[in-house]
C-alpha cells in the first residue's frame, strides 16, 4: 500500500502529463510505467486522489 505522499507524487505528475497535452490514457500509461504500478493501481490513485480535490477546498488556488 502506498503512502499518501507517493499517491500525491503520482497525481502530480499524471496532471503533468495532462498539461503536456496528453489524453487521458496516454498519461495514465506513463505513470504506470513510471512509478512500476499495475493499471488497477493508477486508476484507483487517480480516482481517490480526484475525489479529494473535489471533496475539499485543499488544492484549490485561490487569488486574492
Amino acid at each position: 500500500m502506498l503512502s499518501t505522499g507517493y499517491k500525491i507524487c503520482i497525481h502530480l505528475d499524471y496532471e503533468d502529463c495532462l498539461a503536456k497535452g496528453m489524453t487521458v490514457m496516454k498519461a495514465k500509461n506513463t505513470i504506470r510505467k513510471m512509478w512500476s504500478l499495475t493499471q488497477k493501481e493508477v486508476d484507483a490513485i487517480v480516482e481517490e486522489q480526484e475525489q479529494f480535490l473535489e471533496d475539499s477546498s485543499q488544492g484549490e488556488l485561490v487569488w486574492v
